[in-house]
């Protein structure tokens, strides 16, 4: 069987040949140095948060840092660690700890209990010198911003940025 995948942004036509029936083709796995005979979808080759499997989803390369996720939620110029629960909606952040490797703080700037909504990227929308959240409903392709506030676990505002309704379109 031949399909069609994502590979950056280009597509490129590929064998379906998945030996070790992990979800991820051969052919991918040994572009990227993965082993087509070991069921590694959980490993996360370049520690950027993203599995395996969630790399070979979006067609990014599993041995290169995806640095969308990282952000400094509290402007002190150390990268912070964003976490969902998966079950909840729950947003928390964990702010690191400028010299050493211990956690500073934490806490939960909200919840979106409607997990159709997905945090697809961070970034300083607002230029307030610390990391917002920008989210998309992957039902209805309506798209949020949440601007966060200065100590990097509260939110200032939540606002709408629009819908691309057409699910084929992703923010890259």
């Amino acid at each position: 069987m031949v399909g069609i995948r994502p590979y950056g942004k280009i597509l490129k036509a590929i064998a379906e040949t998945d030996t070790d029936k992990d979800g991820m083709h051969d052919d991918w796995e040994n572009e990227y140095g993965l082993n087509p005979l070991v069921d590694d979808v959980s490993d996360d080759l370049d520690g950027d948060g993203r599995t395996n499997i969630g790399e070979y989803n979006r067609g990014t390369d599993p041995g290169t840092y995806d640095e969308r996720f990282r952000g400094d939620f509290n402007g002190d110029g150390n990268h912070d660690i964003l976490w969902r629960n998966n079950h909840t909606g729950k947003v928390s952040v964990w702010l690191t700890n400028p010299g050493s490797t211990g956690i500073l703080s934490s806490g939960s700037p909200g919840t979106v209990s409607n997990l159709a909504w997905k945090i697809i990227n961070t970034g300083d929308f607002n230029y307030g010198s610390n990391t917002d959240l920008l989210w998309r409903n992957n039902q209805t392709g309506q798209v949020n911003v949440w601007l966060t506030n200065s100590a990097g676990i509260g939110v200032l505002s939540k606002e709408t940025l629009g819908t691309v309704a057409d699910l084929a379109w992703e923010i890259q």
